[in-house]
């Protein structure tokens, strides 16, 4: 089954693991030379285990299939969302930030505040997440959906102004699903409606 895999976290976090690397080589290095029963031993123990806790504290990565979106990481929300018929995934391209994925559908049962069993299935927000690359990673998620290069760049890239003064809005309708792109105050919203299960 093919996925996209896409990092949450930026590799500076990970910065803060660069003085415990120093002391454990320090540790390490200069364990022969105490003359305690176990030298240095518990420092690096507790020094290894530190860093191996940073690591797995912050990361977290969303992976995204056909059939469904989710968040890994030991640390992570660990959300996941059916990714099928009728329902739309949402990339948001915000200056200076990192880009955000929201599914936006229903999974076919009632709303729990509405009381009735009659009433129609309610759309809400089923995922959100944030990954890091904005533009570079919306085109990767493009790709991974096999849209073409020249409708990932109108996609993606900067709206030109017409004489209204109105941004320009990209739409393209594909087998399984429709693509809208539109410039809404800084942000640049994708959006990913599907037509049918993939």
């Amino acid at each position: 089954m093919k996925k996209k895999y896409l990092f949450c976290t930026n590799a500076w976090f990970y910065l803060s693991e660069l003085p415990l690397a120093f002391l454990l080589v320090v540790a390490c290095r200069f364990n022969s030379t105490v003359d305690t029963l176990m030298g240095l031993i518990p420092l690096i123990v507790v020094l290894s285990a530190a860093m191996i806790f940073i690591f797995l504290y912050f990361f977290r990565m969303v992976v995204i299939s056909y059939e469904e979106i989710k968040m890994l990481g030991l640390f992570s929300s660990r959300d996941k969302a059916i990714i099928n018929k009728d329902k739309t995934l949402i990339l948001t391209i915000r200056p200076g930030a990192d880009l955000k994925i929201e599914l936006f559908g229903n999974n076919g049962t009632p709303s729990l505040l509405s009381g009735l069993k009659d009433d129609p299935p309610m759309d809400i927000y089923l995922f959100r997440g944030k990954v890091i690359g904005r533009k570079r990673a919306a085109k990767s998620i493009l790709r991974f959906f096999k849209m073409s290069e020249e409708d990932i760049v109108a996609a993606v890239g900067d709206f030109v102004m017409d004489k209204s003064d109105t941004p320009n809005v990209f739409f393209r309708d594909c087998e399984l699903f429709t693509v809208t792109s539109e410039k809404i105050d800084d942000n640049r919203e994708i959006r990913i409606k599907f037509k049918e299960t993939i």
